[in-house]
This record gives structure tokens, sequence and C-alpha cells, in this order.
């Protein structure tokens, strides 16, 4: 296509396009700057392409070929070149005698930065998630040859095969870029990545770039392209170059950034990570948007106090009607509650159905409902307002009832999360809450290691997995990665969201590469994957990883006042566990329940102490239990040991539920002796309770009764503190 086709725009030196007119042209400019302004404007893209930008868009122009050239270039030692220089160069991109491509101008007349057509539309030629890549290469029809000619791999035999995958999929962390959608599901807002077309990927580093690159999701034909622009003018001849640690300009970090193309030793840096200053919780709270609430005195009820009634007979009925009946009242589509993008918390999806209060289907039911009956008003009730389906359905504790409106509730008991507590003590101090203050310590990664760190020093305490926060310590994980590659230690890590539960965009690797560019897609911390975890014998599968979940119960931080449900959860592998087959999901994972067409493995806890026990008879359950809830009562302690923001604040009316995930791996012991020492996994947030409901249907009450009437006699919990 001819990239000179249109006419001249007098005023500013832009080509029009032919078939609108001026008016038309402005219009279309015009709309064009509302849809995409924002994305071009944080990428940095000039205001002077866009109008170019546009047509070669619609027009699917790719005139980079008019200005550019590839040329091949092969480096050969000179016999006079010193050490020192020789030992530079191998530490340069392509470095030895391999093959080096650079992209030059090749027009007669140069570039000129001011030039409005100099914006150029880069295709691409891969994008997957990770979790597919392996599966696109050997389905993809020629996706995989492609790839190894764009990376310079060279095989024997015929392609495609195992060994030629595995290349591709260590190689390609070098031409890796990435992007994520700001809107969608969990699953959606997933990091795409995505290696440009032959053109792009032989664009080469400089620190001193020519040119500024960034992705762009063009959204009238759903389609990505990378954006190239000049940040100078530049002559015939002149190399094209990028900046691949654009935008950071600490030294050290760069030296970081730029390990998969750039070799580089930091065995001399400490791999020591303190925890973080007061600064550090302080930006966190306001990051988060938290205010803290003001000082109240505790609420006290007398026992036989009568609580406000709830909302009108026929609410509370609904909320009592048997399942079938709410099965066929109940009938929206599923709920989207959850936390925003940040540092709220890790909390998993609501998996409910239907409505929450406040919804025409609740507040239009008739109240003689067929087969519904009025039951009696009781003496005594705590009016509840809450948006989590499963408490609505299972909360059937005679001094509860659910109220319309957060105005007339005597306890919010909210999935998304609180964030004004201020005016909340200001306000309605008496209003009772399922969440405290600050304990996104628990529920975010990055905090849970760097509060952990006060139970066990730099290094994290013997029951949290070694973790660093790829923002702030990357160069302390590249050295503690190099050290262990020295003294041939295991270096198989795991990377994983700050906030994102369910193992979304949660990948094991033992590719240095892969971990430093996995930086670039979200905030992510690193932790030290269990190469020798207790694994459970499945007598269809074999001996395969699995976890087990607690629901703890926190009632207060000063005293600190903490109950673990009785009853606690398994979730097992799939497959034979191994450290291979990085990429295999069912045999690395045990989230098992959210994919229908994946086999889910169930095990219930009675049944499964005795099997436990059975197969490993040194250790009776009780006592692994015992350094389980040891564990959980160090990493509560140290919580709440600072005052907020440091730590969880002592708001007497807070209540929380959190989920503990947890693993079993071999240790030794200085004397020898081999333990199964807990592994803190996660903390979530609101967890989804659909198993304990359905298998416990007092769950609900117990965690009522505990929290919120001080009555965990009769409840199966165990007092921790």
């Amino acid at each position: 296509m001819d990239a000179d086709a249109g006419s001249q725009n007098p005023e500013n030196g832009e080509r029009r396009d032919p078939d609108r007119t001026a008016e038309e042209d402005a219009r279309a400019r015009a709309e064009f700057a509302a849809l995409h302004g924002p994305a071009l404007r944080a990428s940095g893209v000039p205001e002077r392409y866009w109008g170019r930008l546009l047509h070669k868009l619609e027009h699917e122009v790719f005139d980079a070929g008019e200005m550019f050239g590839i040329m091949q270039v092969q480096e050969v030692e000179e016999e006079s070149e010193g050490e020192e220089a020789r030992e530079a160069r191998k530490k340069q991109p392509n470095p030895g005698g391999e093959l080096c491509y650079k992209v030059i101008v090749t027009s007669e007349n140069g570039l000129q930065a001011a030039d409005p057509d100099s914006i150029f539309l880069i295709d691409h030629a891969w994008t997957c998630r990770v979790e597919h890549a392996r599966q696109q290469l050997r389905q993809v029809p020629g996706l995989l040859l492609r790839m190894a000619n764009l990376m310079g791999i060279g095989f024997h035999g015929e392609l495609p095969s195992a060994e030629a995958e595995d290349l591709v999929l260590e190689e390609m962390w070098r031409f890796n870029q990435t992007y994520q959608l700001a809107h969608g599901t969990a699953e959606e807002k997933v990091p795409v990545w995505y290696i440009m077309d032959e053109f792009g990927s032989r664009i080469q580093h400089s620190d001193t770039p020519s040119f500024a690159t960034a992705p762009f999701f063009y959204m009238p034909q759903q389609v990505a392209y990378t954006l190239l622009w000049p940040l100078r003018d530049l002559d015939t001849g002149e190399e094209v170059t990028r900046d691949f640690a654009y935008g950071e300009t600490d030294p050290l970090i760069r030296k970081c950034m730029l390990l998969p193309w750039v070799p580089a030793d930091l065995l001399d840096l400490s791999s020591s990570t303190p925890e973080p200053p007061a600064e550090h919780y302080q930006a966190i709270l306001e990051e988060n948007k938290e205010k803290l609430p003001l000082a109240i005195s505790p609420v006290a009820y007398p026992c036989d106090h009568v609580f406000k009634l709830g909302p009108p007979l026929a609410f509370i009925c609904l909320c009592a009607a048997p399942p079938e009946l709410l099965g066929s009242v109940l009938t929206s589509p599923r709920g989207q509650w959850g936390p925003g993008p940040g540092r709220a918390g890790s909390s998993e999806d609501w998996c409910g159905t239907g409505p929450g209060p406040g919804h025409p289907s609740w507040l239009h039911t008739p109240p003689q409902a067929p087969g519904l009956q009025l039951p009696s008003r009781p003496a005594v009730l705590s009016v509840v307002y809450t948006d989590i389906q499963q408490v609505l359905r299972h909360l059937t504790h005679p001094r509860f009832t659910f109220a319309q409106s957060e105005a007339d509730a005597d306890i919010l008991y909210n999935f998304s999360h609180f964030k004004d507590y201020r005016r909340l003590s200001q306000e309605r101090p008496n209003v009772l809450l399922n969440q405290f203050p600050c304990e996104n310590l628990l529920t975010v990664k990055d905090c849970l290691a760097s509060i952990a760190r006060r139970a066990g020093g730099p290094e994290g305490p013997a029951w949290l997995p070694r973790t660093f926060n790829l923002r702030t310590e990357l160069p302390q994980f590249v050295s503690c990665f190099q050290q262990r590659e020295r003294r041939g230690q295991d270096n198989h890590w795991i990377c994983k969201p700050w906030n994102l539960a369910r193992s979304l965009d949660t990948h094991v690797t033992r590719s240095l590469h892969s971990i430093v560019r996995h930086r670039e897609s979200s905030p992510k911390v690193v932790s030290k994957y269990i190469e020798s975890p207790v694994l459970f014998l499945r007598e269809d599968v074999g001996r395969v990883k699995f976890d087990v979940r607690y629901v703890v119960l926190l009632r207060s931080v000063k005293p600190l006042r903490l109950f673990v449900y009785d009853v606690f959860w398994l979730r097992f592998s799939n497959r034979p566990f191994a450290l291979d087959d990085l990429d295999d999901y069912e045999k690395h994972f045990t989230v098992m329940n959210y994919d229908p067409e994946v086999v889910l493995k169930q095990v219930h806890y009675d049944e499964f102490i005795p099997e436990f026990e059975k197969q490993y008879p040194e250790f009776p359950w009780k006592s692994v239990q015992a350094e389980i809830f040891q564990a959980f009562t160090e990493l509560f302690q140290v919580a709440c040991a600072k005052p907020p923001p440091l730590g969880l604040c002592d708001y007497p009316s807070s209540r929380a539920v959190y989920a503990i995930d947890l693993m079993l791996k071999w240790d030794d012991r200085p004397d020898g002796t081999r333990v199964m020492q807990p592994q803190i996994l996660e903390v979530n947030f609101n967890p989804d309770c659909e198993r304990a409901c359905r298998y416990h249907p007092g769950f609900f009450n117990d965690v009522f009764s505990t929290l919120y009437l001080d009555e965990p006699s009769q409840c199966h919990v165990t007092r921790l503190v």
C-alpha cells in the first residue's frame, strides 16, 4: 500500500484520508483520540503522529519496509583484541561468533522525528498466555518452526520435537513483550505475552535508544500491534534501537532487568532482605486509600439485649426459604463482586448465584410464596447486611436476620473491601464488621512476606518459603539465585501476583530470565518452590502434591483472640509429582475446582487423617497439626505486634474470617532428624466456603456465634490464642 496516499493538510502538514471529506476526517480523528487517547498518552506517543496512525490502522499499512532494512552481522574476534575488550564484548547482546541482526534506516533521505508519518506498525508473530504456550507450539501449524527461526535456534532432526519446544520456551524470554487488559474477568486480565514479527524482534537494545515502542490495542479491529516511533532524527545507515529497560533509571535495577541480554554477576551483592521501613507501610496505606478509624470503645451488648429487628417478615422469610424455592427466585447471572486492582487483598471469586439484598427479586417476592411458612419473630436478633450469597443461604442461627440496606444493619459482612473506617468510627461505631483495617498485610503476598520477617529475620521464618518482592527486591533475588546456582542448590522458584488467588498468573520455573521478565507484567513475588513436598499416595494416580486449607477466625487484635475451625479441607494434584514438566498444571498445582473439565479429587478430613497416618506412621496428624497451629499463632502475633499501618489495626468492632493455604515439606533439623515443616502459601480474605457449607451446614452459624456472639464453646472451633 502506498504510504504517501492522501491529501495534504496545509495547517500541520498531515495527510488527510482521500476517502473522507475534511469534516469527516476531523470527526474520525476526534473519535479516535477520545477512544485511544488515554492509552497513547500513557505510552508517550506524541500527538503529532495520531492522525497518520489512524490511517495506518484503518488501512493496515505496514510501511516500515520502505524506511528500514535488516542487516545481518557476525562479530569475529580480532587477534589484537585485549582480554578486557573480549570480556566486555561477551557481555553484549548476541555475543561471540553468533549471528547478530540489526535494523538500520535505509531511506535515502533519512528519517525526521517531526514528520507526522514517522510512526510505524509492527505486527505480532505470536501472542499467548504463558500457561498455553507449549500447547500452541504443538497445535498451531508452522508456529514452532517460525519461532525457532526467529530466535536463531538450530536443530538436528525433524521439527516439531520436545527438544525444540523446550528450547523455544526457554529462549522466548529474550523476545517476549507483555500487556494486559484493563477490563474483564480475572482470567481475562491475566497478562498476555507476545513476540513481535521478524522486523520488530531484530531491533536491538541501547541505553541511548533512537526509537521507542509500545503495545497498542486497536479496539475497532480488536487487534494488538506494537507502535514504533523515533526519538530523534536519523540519517541513512543509522541503527534503530530501543531501551529494553525503558523507564528504569536505577543502574542496579537496570542491570538486573537486562540480564536476559547482557550477562551480569551479582554474587557479591547481599541477598539479605530485612523488613522494610515504616515508610513502606505508610505508602501502602495511602496506595490502598484506606482511612484508619478513630479510637472507640468496644461494643458491649448484654446477653439479653434485644437487637433492632430486621426488615419486613417477607424479606426474613425469603432468606430462610428452602434451597429449592430460593433457586426459583434468585435468577440473576453469577455475581461479579470482588476487589479491585492493587493491594486490596487476595480474595477468591464469589461463587454463589442470584442477586443480593436490594435486588428486585428480593424486594418484590410475595410474602406468601408457595411452600414458604412465616417463622415467628425471635426475641433476640442481630441484623446483618451482606452481599455474600453463602451467608444468605446458610446462616440460620435464630439471633441473626438480614437487612435490606447497610443503614439498617448491626453487622456489615461484605465481600468487597471496606476503606473508610474513619467515617464509620465517627458515625456508626457500634456497627460490627467482617474485616480489619490494614489486613492486607496478611492477604497480599508481598506484605505477608515482609511482616513474617519479624518472626524469622531477613530470610523469613521456617514456615514461609523464602520470598522476594520483585518490585523492590529484584537485585537481592538475583544474587540469591546466582549464589544457589554456584553452590549447586535447587533453583526452582514460583512467581505469583501480589493479590490474585486460584493460582492465576502463577508460574513455576528455574529460568532466571523468565523470573526477571515476569516482573514487567504485573506486581509479583517470587518464592522458593517446594522441591521436597510431603506427598499423598492416590491409588488411582500415584504420589501427588496436596495442600491443606484451614479457616481461621480473628476475633480481636488486642487482646489477640484467634480461633481455627476444626474441619480442614484438602486439594490434590492429578499427576505424580516430579521436578519436571514445570508447565504441567495438574502435576504442580492443586486448585482444580474452577475448571469443569479437570478431575477434582475429594477427600474429607476425617478420611484423610487415618490414610495419612497409614502412609506416614511416624507422623501422627495431631503432632503435625500442632506445628501448623504454632505457625498460625506466630503469623498473627507478628501481624498484630506493631501499630497500624505496620500491623493490623486494633479496631474493636472488627472481626474477620481468613483461609490459610499451606503445604508440608520435608526438612532436616540440625540433629539430623527429618521433620514435616508447614509452609504457609497464602492467606485469603473472604474465602470461598462452598465446600464448608455443603458438607457442614452449620459452618456460618459457628462462625457468627464465635465472632459476634462470643459463644465459641458450642462451636466446632479451637482457640489458638
